[in-house]
């Protein structure tokens, strides 16, 4: 039950939800082809809205995209459902860090200067967001 007991989630799309969402993670669609894992996270996304983690790798995907105001729904859609939750639903990074990350992809969506070389992350969350 979600959304103060107005929504369910049937357990078929559940399951399918993981399935998409393990695919990119595991990466069995190659992240060279950003438009195959874009579609198969947004189906996945579609099936369970009531996590984070798909969001918010869907945030990161459309940033790499060009595609800030995608990206940054993404992100802000990612931190309501970490909010919501305040526990990791893909457990193999702690909560804190997934709403941590999406704060980031949300700031470089608002910003619209994500980098497009995965060496120049380092150091992104430091930047001056002039507030």
């Amino acid at each position: 039950m979600f959304d103060r007991c107005r929504e369910t989630l049937a357990e078929g799309d559940e399951a399918a939800a993981v399935a998409l969402y393990w695919s990119v993670i595991s990466q069995d669609q190659p992240l060279v082809q950003a438009d195959a894992a874009i579609a198969t996270l947004e189906q996945a996304v579609r099936l369970n809205q009531w996590v984070g983690e798909p969001q918010m790798v869907l945030a990161q995907l459309y940033l790499i995209a060009g595609r800030q105001g995608e990206a940054k729904a993404a992100a802000e859609g990612a931190l309501q459902r970490f909010s919501e939750w305040g526990n990791a639903w893909d457990k193999r990074v702690q909560w804190d860090a997934w709403f941590a990350w999406a704060r980031i992809l949300r700031q470089g969506a608002l910003a619209g200067d994500w980098p497009a070389r995965l060496d120049k992350l380092n150091n992104v969350a430091l930047r001056d967001t002039g507030a």
